[in-house]
């Protein structure tokens, strides 16, 4: 039986006892939303994902959509195509588009598909927030 995913959000397929795709949304301060994921983004998981995505994206006015994946332990081509699809909605709409990544399985793919010059990615959570946080403070 799934799981909710803790605030809501996608429930949690198990395989082997692992969750299959875990996604939880926040906003971070007023510019903003966070989207983490976790599991593995798939051809079964991506669609569900970008959905995901696109509806935190129409989170009220954000300047940023921030993904965070460093949790995600497979990053499918179909993960790579939803990542795609939302940056590109997200910069039609002039928000900015960023990933936290620094595993290899979220990485090697970026890299071998030559994906990873259009996104900005950053090593840790703090250093993608970090831009938001002090905009929050004025």
């Amino acid at each position: 039986m799934a799981a909710a995913a803790p605030g809501g959000g996608l429930p949690r397929p198990r395989r082997g006892g692992r969750p299959a795709l875990g996604v939880r949304v926040s906003t971070e301060g007023r510019w903003a939303v966070l989207v983490t994921v976790s599991g593995e983004v798939d051809l079964g998981t991506a669609a569900r994902l970008r959905e995901l995505l696109e509806r935190a994206l129409d989170t009220g006015d954000p300047l940023a959509l921030v993904v965070d994946l460093s949790e995600v332990d497979f990053l499918a081509a179909a993960g790579l195509s939803a990542l795609v699809r939302v940056r590109d909605r997200a910069e039609a709409r002039a928000v900015e588009f960023h990933v936290v990544a620094d595993r290899r399985s979220v990485l090697r793919p970026l890299e071998i598909t030559g994906l990873r010059p259009r996104f900005r990615v950053h090593p840790d959570l703090g250093s993608a927030l970090a831009r938001y946080a002090s905009a929050s403070s004025r």
